[in-house]
């Protein structure tokens, strides 16, 4: 299971070294694919990490950390933009 796994990860990163060197499109959809080799391997709950999902959660979540502990109506008014 463990050489399998090891083996379809570096398929993947030989693809993705392919992709670089030949210069393709880096747009490719690497995800699906790691999902596809993964359970080829033998995983078989893969799933893709949403990344620009996790980029907005973790924004907002500082935006509403910020408006907590800041008191952004003096700061604009020291800024001048009252």
């Amino acid at each position: 299971m463990i050489l399998a796994i090891v083996l379809s990860v570096l398929l993947v990163a030989a693809l993705w070294g392919a992709a670089i060197l030949f210069g393709l499109s880096l747009w490719i959809p690497i995800a699906g694919s790691v999902i596809a080799v993964l359970a080829w391997a033998g995983l078989e709950d893969a799933t893709a990490f949403d990344y620009k999902g996790a980029r907005k959660v973790g924004i907002d979540r500082m935006a509403d950390a910020v408006e907590a502990h800041l008191n952004v109506k003096a700061l604009l008014s020291l800024l001048g933009k009252t």
